[in-house]
């Protein structure tokens, strides 16, 4: 069968032109994020030949930028009896000695447990990138990790990540324990060929299975365990602890969700680059039915990257990163009325309207007593009968997005739930939103990145939006401002 190729579907008003997602068919899961020689590539979880989860490909991509990326050959395929013919599923690159190697989740045929459970005895592959990184062979001494810990607890294993300590090395690895919630594996080496199990880096009662986590360090102390976590039939999601690491051992001292409650952004990695930054990565799924999806060809987009750091509070932040302000089409024009107030709390202020559907919008908004509450609101051009809705309150220190009205299809199964969650502000602190929109693709950035979230839309008018906002009469706008984007694809 063909791949599947970006021009098939240049015309699908849904299909995103700025965020990275493959030529067509499905992606899910970034994997192998890593720089080498200034460039960063980026692979994933790839179905080439339609916009279903199955057997799951390795696809590729190289920016020199973050922003532009190019398509390389597919990495790696599901072609190995006994190792991975159903599947390669996630993992992590590791550069070394000159070399780099590929270490992935490996699909077997003989899979003794239910898929949809998430109880997975996955064995850890490892392949290895020839000169110029665009062909891979597989190691003939796989698999790396071939089986469980044998104590009858641990039930379920995939999704490593290695990373450099001391003299050696070491992986983790999701896991699931029985009837006690998911759990994170730590294997060590000191050759990258020979692994032992170590024990236990983390676990609690979340979940059946945890998948794709990852240490981040910071400062040689503090430290963010990311963990998403797979609870069928719940929708899974992703959360951190955060806490310090030292001496190989983690100790948690709290726990939050990564993104607000309801986000579409689920299973993200990170590398650190030269810079020393923590760039990060998610999958932004679909938010309509399977059989949407297979009718547009394609399913899944990769979310902006995004600079990870560690507030003062121990809490993770997340902001785009700066190469994306690349994507700018002009300069900034100040929205129209921007300094103007709704005379009644019910009335709305038209800040202006903005054709086309790539967009960058940064507000920010005061409340001199702390008890109101302000909403954005973005409807689509030209009829107005469709919008999104950014609403923040501030006396309990929540925000939401509101998806009720967002679209006109109802044929597509669409998921128009609302996101939540808390963002507490100091006294005379103002909110600040940054909003990017890519046609069916929505990521909310508040307040240097304390609060986030990734979401999908798919308005049935396509031609630009009018952007609104209300609020109480504590409310004031300090400042609006839009970027058209330019298209990558």
């Amino acid at each position: 069968m063909p791949y599947l190729t970006r021009p098939t579907y240049a015309g699908d008003p849904q299909r995103p032109r700025y965020h990275f997602l493959p030529p067509g068919g499905w992606m899910n899961d970034p994997n192998g994020l890593i720089e080498v020689d200034g460039r960063y590539h980026l692979f994933y979880q790839q179905n080439p030949h339609a916009a279903i989860w199955d057997k799951i490909h390795w696809g590729h991509a190289v920016s020199d930028d973050l922003v532009h990326w190019r398509d390389l050959p597919i990495a790696l395929k599901p072609d190995t009896p006994g190792l991975d013919e159903a599947g390669i599923w996630s993992g992590c690159a590791v550069a070394h000695a000159g070399q780099v190697l590929l270490f992935y989740t490996g699909g077997t045929g003989n899979v003794s447990q239910d898929v949809s459970s998430g109880l997975l005895n996955m064995p850890v592959g490892v392949a290895q990138g020839a000169p110029g990184l665009e062909t891979w062979h597989k190691l003939a001494a796989n698999p790396a990790v071939p089986a469980l810990p044998n104590d009858g607890v641990i039930v379920g294993q995939r999704d490593p990540i290695v990373w450099r300590e001391g003299a050696g090395w070491r992986m983790s690895i999701g896991a699931g324990l029985r009837g006690q919630g998911g759990a994170v594996l730590v294997y060590d080496s000191t050759d990258l060929r020979h692994w032992q199990y170590a024990g236990l880096l983390h676990h609690d009662a979340l979940g059946k299975t945890w998948e794709c986590p990852q240490l981040l360090t910071f400062d040689g102390e503090h430290a963010a365990l990311i963990v998403s976590v797979w609870d069928p039939p719940q929708p899974s999601y992703t959360i951190y602890y955060g806490g310090s690491y030292r001496q190989g051992k983690f100790e948690a001292q709290f726990m939050e969700r990564l993104e607000l409650v309801g986000s579409a952004l689920y299973a993200p990695q990170a590398l650190q680059d030269a810079q020393g930054r923590w760039l990060m990565w998610g999958w932004i799924r679909e938010t309509r039915s399977i059989d949407a999806s297979v009718t547009a060809g394609w399913s899944g987009v990769m979310s902006l990257p995004r600079v990870v750091t560690l507030g003062s509070d121990g809490r993770l932040r997340q902001q785009p990163a700066p190469e994306v302000s690349a994507l700018r089409d002009g300069s900034a024009p100040t929205l129209t009325n921007a300094e103007s107030q709704p005379a009644e709390a019910d009335d709305w202020i038209v800040l202006g309207r903005q054709r086309g559907q790539r967009l960058e919008i940064q507000a920010e908004f005061g409340c001199d007593q702390a008890v109101g509450q302000v909403e954005l609101a973005l409807h689509t051009l030209p009829d107005l009968n469709q919008w999104l809705t950014i609403r923040y309150d501030w006396r309990p220190g929540t925000l939401r997005i509101v998806r009720q009205h967002s679209s006109l299809n109802t044929t597509d199964g669409l998921d128009l739930s609302d996101l939540h969650g808390g963002l507490k502000l100091t006294p005379g602190e103002l909110l600040s939103l940054r909003i990017f929109v890519d046609h069916s693709v929505i990521e909310v950035f508040a307040n240097e990145g304390r609060a986030s979230a990734a979401t999908r839309i798919y308005p049935t008018q396509q031609a630009g939006f009018e952007i609104r906002w209300h609020g109480s009469s504590e409310i004031t706008l300090r400042s609006a401002n839009v970027w058209n984007l330019r298209a990558l694809w």
